[in-house]
């Protein structure tokens, strides 16, 4: 993954973005000299996924059978999730956010998900 380096001055709830770097080393530098601290982003993950020909899905499945309630393609509000291969128990099932290529891949993914959280919980 590329990375890039933001150097960022705070003063109480005031922030500001002193520069943006590639170079680790010379973020750190600039920071030290203008009294900013360094942040670290990884860059192009979405894009990286799109060359891949992957699309971003938000599937809630029933906790007991593992019937699929909700699928949502490429919904942008859930992209963060899906970068993190979210998997999480809801009021209302099992929620699990990620990449796939197509619907039925990202459900037999969703379900191997729900499979490996109720056994690492003895569920």
């Amino acid at each position: 993954m590329k990375k890039i380096y933001i150097v960022i001055y705070s003063c109480y709830d005031d922030h500001e973005i002193y520069g943006v770097f590639t170079d680790k080393m010379i973020a750190d530098k600039f920071g030290d000299l203008y009294g900013g601290y360094v942040e670290e982003w990884e860059v192009d993950t979405i894009a990286d996924k799109i060359r891949e020909g992957l699309n971003a899905y938000s599937i809630y499945l029933n906790f007991g059978d593992a019937t699929v309630e909700d699928i949502y393609e490429n919904l942008p509000v859930t992209i963060n999730q899906c970068l993190n291969n979210a998997a999480e128990e809801s009021l209302d099932g099992f929620h699990v956010s990620l990449f796939a290529k197509n619907k039925e891949e990202a459900v037999k993914i969703a379900k191997e998900k729900l499979y490996q959280y109720k056994q690492l919980h003895n569920l």
